[in-house]
């Protein structure tokens, strides 16, 4: 969190942000993290957005346009099945939320869901929920095949400079159907978490691109979810961050790099966790009641602070 107000504090800032960034300072947990993640973003700083999104979306997950954006903005840097994650694990239902159903439209599209993509674009069409790009894809997908309209979707991704390694995945039912020869390479794929030994994954299955495509899609994919295993590391969420690098070593099993992260990780990870195991549960609720009292103490000074400016 420092590396963020430092951040701010070298930006050449409006009034107006100037306001939402005091207000953010005094208390970093409130829900001013929004708009201040949204000046992040607008001064350039999109990892940092991210972060700051992740962390405001923790200590508020009921925070709804806050969980949504920040799928948006894991869409946009084509961090698809985390984006998902976060619409998925919404404790309040998206159903009416439209942006929330188009960015789900377009993943089922990219993670190549036909039957929950069908069954969505029948919803948005009824709920007149579609924007220009879906409303697009719909229409497209009238006369056209699924296999189709996907590829075309993709094309258009890549033509942007997004990447990722979704582009490539077999659909649900297709997955359910894999021969013998795809057991071995799963098989093989669990030895290269564990012995590094392999040929990368996208050398197996990718032999259609260059070798040009193949060096710079691959350091786009890895730059992009490495960020995000970061973001969570610094966020101390260990457990996704290792979840992260674990995927970024199934595509590239002799990173030395990926392997220092992981291991690394997962090693502060299984001590987070002996730790944890020792708190007394008591002081936890000790500190969050602190907290609590700590938040209305905050509001009470606010309060006492205009009142006094009215007298």
């Amino acid at each position: 969190m420092n590396q963020i107000i430092n951040i701010f504090n070298k930006l050449n800032l409006t009034k107006t942000e100037k306001v939402i960034i005091q207000k953010f300072k005094e208390n970093n947990r409130s829900r001013s993290f929004l708009p201040a993640s949204d000046i992040l973003r607008n001064h350039g700083f999109k990892d940092e957005a991210i972060e700051l999104l992740i962390f405001g979306v923790q200590n508020h997950p009921d925070f709804t346009s806050a969980r949504v954006l920040l799928a948006r903005e894991l869409y946009e840097q084509g961090i698809y099945q985390e984006a998902l994650s976060y619409l998925n694990n919404s404790p309040d239902c998206l159903g009416s939320n439209g942006l929330a159903q188009r960015l789900h439209f377009k993943i089922y599209l990219i993670l190549n869901n036909e039957t929950l993509f069908r069954n969505l674009n029948q919803t948005l069409t009824r709920r007149n929920f579609h924007d220009s790009e879906t409303n697009e894809i719909s229409t497209l997908f009238e006369n056209t095949t699924f296999s189709e309209l996907r590829e075309i979707f993709v094309k258009r991704l890549q033509s942007q400079g997004i990447t990722s390694s979704h582009f490539h995945q077999d659909s649900p039912a297709n997955e359910k159907k894999a021969s013998t020869k795809d057991s071995f390479e799963d098989q093989k794929l669990n030895e290269a978490i564990k012995g590094f030994h392999v040929v990368p994954i996208r050398e197996i299955f990718f032999t259609d691109l260059s070798m040009e495509d193949k060096k710079s899609s691959k350091e786009k994919l890895e730059l992009d979810s490495l960020t995000l295993g970061e973001i969570y590391e610094r966020q101390g969420l260990l457990s996704q961050a290792v979840k992260v690098y674990e995927r970024l070593l199934q595509l590239s099993p002799r990173s030395e790099l990926l392997r220092k992260k992981f291991y690394g990780t997962s090693q502060a990870w299984e001590k987070q966790k002996l730790v944890d195991g020792h708190i007394d549960p008591e002081a936890v609720s000790r500190m969050e009641q602190a907290a609590i009292v700590d938040t209305q103490i905050h509001y009470l000074e606010e309060l006492l602070g205009n009142l006094e400016r009215y007298d």
